[in-house]
């Protein structure tokens, strides 16, 4: 293996298997996203019980309403990086997929009779406009920002996170209601929010990485079969995808800086009023995105299954 293919392995935390790779063997990333999945939910349970406990003493007990909001974001980011880590455990089954289908179909291919077949030029499929090819295509640009940029999205997201629950923790041993408890409050709940955007985005592109994954895959297993390689041109959906993304990540990051510059101030009362709601709908949007992914991914993967079946039965 090349010195630039180990590092591209190691930047990305998950690299293609070898094709000697034993599908049968337990995914370690399986294992290790419930772990860390159980661990957020503890950290949200832990959280929801100290807020529950100071029902009673609201007055005296804004310093434990404040820390617990900060944990239970923590223990938010915390599931979703379980999610990113099963989503690789998708990304090494999917490669393995690929290669046992390329090796499976020369067998199972038909005799291709008939007129001539197409090797260039479009043509329209129930999934969509697809391409047509002699080889598997490339990587486009939005795919290889996708492979590039999720982990250190992943890494980040946690650590922000986690700079606002000690930032609430710092704010739970202010006096309540001074200037210090409302600022590091401001900045601690902007963190905590921009930290969520992070993991979602990052948890974003790694749905992109599986949908350059799966159009590589699918090139691959057609041309080892021998036949033109057809390839869904990239949906709207998945545009539109990449566009909310990128609204609700940018809108968390403007969140948290207004949230930062506007305390302190003589009108930061009206700003703190609509502020916690842009940054909710930051969230959402980015939560949107992903549903469109799930969709692009589920269109892809409904026309490989149609190629195969083609393959199968009428050899093109």
């Amino acid at each position: 293996m090349s010195t630039s293919s180990l590092a591209e392995r190691s930047y990305q935390l998950v690299g293609r298997p070898s094709v000697s790779a034993d599908w049968r063997s337990r995914s370690r990333y399986h294992t290790a996203g419930l772990v860390v999945a159980v661990i957020g939910l503890m950290a949200v349970m832990a959280a929801s019980i100290a807020a529950f406990a100071s029902v009673k003493h609201l007055g005296s007990h804004q310093g434990t309403l404040a820390w617990s909001l900060g944990l239970n974001f923590l223990g938010f980011n915390i599931i979703k990086l379980g999610i990113g880590v099963t989503l690789m455990g998708i990304i090494i089954r999917l490669w393995m997929r690929v290669d046992s289908v390329k090796v499976a179909l020369v067998d199972l291919k038909a005799s291709a009779e008939g007129e001539q077949v197409r090797t260039s030029g479009e043509l329209d499929t129930p999934y969509g406009r697809a391409e047509i090819s002699e080889q598997a295509p490339g990587p486009l640009w939005i795919h290889k920002l996708a492979e590039y940029m999720w982990t250190p999205l992943l890494v980040m997201g946690p650590m922000v996170v986690a700079a606002g629950l000690v930032l609430s923790i710092v704010q739970a041993n202010q006096t309540v209601g001074s200037a210090d408890f409302q600022h590091l409050g401001a900045v601690a709940q902007g963190s905590s929010i921009l930290g969520e955007a992070l993991m979602l985005s990052g948890i974003s592109f790694i749905l992109g990485t599986i949908l350059s994954s799966l159009r590589r895959g699918g090139g691959e297993v057609q041309e080892s079969a021998g036949v033109p390689v057809q390839t869904l041109k990239v949906p709207y959906t998945v545009w539109a995808f990449v566009g909310l993304m990128a609204v609700g990540l940018m809108g968390a990051i403007a969140t948290f800086v207004l949230l930062v510059i506007t305390t302190g101030s003589g009108n930061y009362a009206s700003w703190s009023a609509w502020l916690p709601q842009a940054s909710l709908f930051s969230l959402g949007t980015l939560l949107a995105g992903i549903v469109l992914a799930l969709y692009s991914i589920g269109d892809v993967l409904g026309f490989q299954f149609s190629r195969i079946r083609d393959i199968i039965t009428i050899g093109r």
